[in-house]
Protein backbone atom coordinates (compact mmCIF):
# COMPACT_ATOMS: atom_id res chain seq x y z
CA UNK A 1 0.00 0.00 0.00
CA UNK A 2 1.60 3.13 -1.28
CA UNK A 3 1.29 6.66 0.64
CA UNK A 4 -2.13 8.06 -1.00
CA UNK A 5 -3.30 4.66 -0.67
CA UNK A 6 -2.93 5.27 3.07
CA UNK A 7 -3.74 8.82 3.24
CA UNK A 8 -7.29 7.90 1.36
CA UNK A 9 -8.02 5.17 3.43
CA UNK A 10 -8.09 7.75 6.40
CA UNK A 11 -10.01 10.09 4.87
CA UNK A 12 -12.59 7.24 3.86
CA UNK A 13 -12.21 5.82 8.08
CA UNK A 14 -13.01 9.84 9.03
CA UNK A 15 -9.51 9.64 10.63
CA UNK A 16 -9.13 13.16 10.58
CA UNK A 17 -6.25 13.48 13.90
CA UNK A 18 -4.32 10.76 12.28
CA UNK A 19 -4.24 12.32 8.88
CA UNK A 20 -3.12 15.40 10.03
CA UNK A 21 -0.39 13.56 12.21
CA UNK A 22 0.50 11.36 9.00
CA UNK A 23 0.38 14.51 6.85
CA UNK A 24 2.76 16.27 8.78
CA UNK A 25 5.37 13.89 9.38
CA UNK A 26 5.09 13.15 5.85
CA UNK A 27 6.30 17.29 5.28
CA UNK A 28 9.55 16.29 7.03
CA UNK A 29 12.83 15.69 6.24
CA UNK A 30 13.48 11.61 5.76
CA UNK A 31 16.00 11.34 8.63
CA UNK A 32 13.19 13.11 11.01
CA UNK A 33 10.65 10.94 10.67
CA UNK A 34 9.57 8.80 13.05
CA UNK A 35 9.58 4.86 12.48
CA UNK A 36 7.36 1.94 13.93
CA UNK A 37 5.95 2.14 17.70
CA UNK A 38 6.66 6.20 17.64
CA UNK A 39 4.88 6.42 14.46
CA UNK A 40 1.98 4.75 15.60
CA UNK A 41 1.95 6.21 18.70
CA UNK A 42 1.89 9.42 17.35
CA UNK A 43 -0.98 9.15 14.78
CA UNK A 44 -3.12 7.90 17.97
CA UNK A 45 -2.36 10.67 20.38
CA UNK A 46 -2.76 13.12 17.01
CA UNK A 47 -6.20 10.89 16.92
CA UNK A 48 -7.14 11.21 20.24
CA UNK A 49 -6.44 15.10 20.66
CA UNK A 50 -8.55 15.58 17.55
CA UNK A 51 -11.69 14.21 18.90
CA UNK A 52 -10.83 16.06 22.04
CA UNK A 53 -11.39 18.75 20.70
CA UNK A 54 -14.00 18.34 18.86
CA UNK A 55 -15.88 17.12 21.52
CA UNK A 56 -14.94 20.45 23.34
CA UNK A 57 -16.02 22.93 20.40
CA UNK A 58 -19.41 20.56 20.08
CA UNK A 59 -19.86 21.05 24.22
CA UNK A 60 -19.04 24.81 24.05
CA UNK A 61 -21.73 25.26 21.01
CA UNK A 62 -24.41 23.24 23.48
CA UNK A 63 -23.53 25.52 25.94
CA UNK A 64 -24.66 28.37 24.17
CA UNK A 65 -22.22 30.75 26.73
CA UNK A 66 -23.86 34.36 26.02
CA UNK A 67 -19.69 35.44 26.79
CA UNK A 68 -16.50 34.03 25.87
CA UNK A 69 -15.25 34.69 29.29
CA UNK A 70 -11.39 34.07 29.38
CA UNK A 71 -9.40 33.67 32.70
CA UNK A 72 -7.02 36.55 32.02
CA UNK A 73 -10.06 39.14 31.61
CA UNK A 74 -10.60 39.09 34.82
CA UNK A 75 -9.71 42.36 37.08
CA UNK A 76 -7.98 41.71 40.46
CA UNK A 77 -8.79 44.55 42.19
CA UNK A 78 -8.66 45.26 45.84
CA UNK A 79 -12.28 46.92 45.98
CA UNK A 80 -13.23 42.97 44.59
CA UNK A 81 -11.30 41.56 47.30
CA UNK A 82 -9.32 39.25 45.05
CA UNK A 83 -5.26 39.57 44.12
CA UNK A 84 -3.41 38.25 41.32
CA UNK A 85 -2.01 35.97 43.51
CA UNK A 86 -5.23 34.30 44.69
CA UNK A 87 -6.61 34.36 41.05
CA UNK A 88 -3.64 32.40 39.81
CA UNK A 89 -3.60 29.91 42.84
CA UNK A 90 -7.43 29.19 41.98
CA UNK A 91 -6.66 28.16 38.20
CA UNK A 92 -4.37 26.03 39.72
CA UNK A 93 -7.62 24.24 41.23
CA UNK A 94 -5.40 23.44 44.03
CA UNK A 95 -8.55 24.13 46.73
CA UNK A 96 -10.07 20.93 45.06
CA UNK A 97 -7.78 18.73 46.75
CA UNK A 98 -7.06 20.97 49.90
CA UNK A 99 -10.90 20.73 50.15
CA UNK A 100 -11.00 24.41 50.80
CA UNK A 101 -14.47 26.33 50.10
CA UNK A 102 -14.62 29.28 47.64
CA UNK A 103 -17.22 31.97 48.58
CA UNK A 104 -18.39 34.41 45.56
CA UNK A 105 -20.91 37.01 46.27
CA UNK A 106 -22.62 39.71 44.26
CA UNK A 107 -25.42 40.76 42.41
CA UNK A 108 -25.52 38.53 38.86
CA UNK A 109 -25.32 40.27 36.02
CA UNK A 110 -23.52 43.24 37.37
CA UNK A 111 -20.15 42.30 36.44
CA UNK A 112 -18.78 43.19 40.09
CA UNK A 113 -18.19 40.07 41.99
CA UNK A 114 -16.23 39.65 45.30
CA UNK A 115 -14.06 36.33 46.37
CA UNK A 116 -13.30 34.77 49.41
CA UNK A 117 -11.17 32.03 49.85
CA UNK A 118 -12.04 30.09 52.97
Amino acid sequence: MNTTETLEQMRELKLTGMLHSYQSQLELPIPQQLEGHELVAHLLQGEKLYRGDVRLSALLHAAKLRYQALPESIECTTSRNLTKGQWSTMLECNFVQQAENILITGSTGCGYVKLKIM
